[in-house]
């Protein structure tokens, strides 16, 4: 990973990520499918932007296990997903940033 923003996009937190390789990039997918969760987020030459569930997914990229153990430990509980929130979000990204949708089931 070479660098994280954040913004809000219509009530939304989304997370941006820039990745310094094609292969670390494609890793986010990976991460996506080991979790299976249904999601949608944007991506491009070299960043991914995803809708914030909870700081979950943020911890598994960068690599916080502190973070990780400590929210397992509490048992929050499992965010509710907005499937259609985060795929028009994903398309307005995509859209502006010349990306694409992407679709994990």
């Amino acid at each position: 990973m070479a660098s994280t923003a954040s913004c809000v996009l219509g009530g939304r937190t989304v997370d941006f990520y820039s990745w310094s390789d094609a292969k670390a990039a494609a890793g986010v997918a990976s991460v996506i499918q080991v979790n299976k969760d249904e999601v949608y987020y944007a991506a491009g030459t070299g960043w991914t932007a995803h809708v914030r569930r909870d700081m979950t997914f943020h911890w598994q990229l960068t690599n916080d296990a502190g973070n990780l153990t400590k929210y397992a430990f509490e048992k929050h509980p499992i965010p509710a997903a907005d499937l259609p929130g985060e795929k028009s979000a994903s398309e307005q990204i995509a859209t502006a940033l010349d990306g694409s949708v992407q679709h994990s089931r």
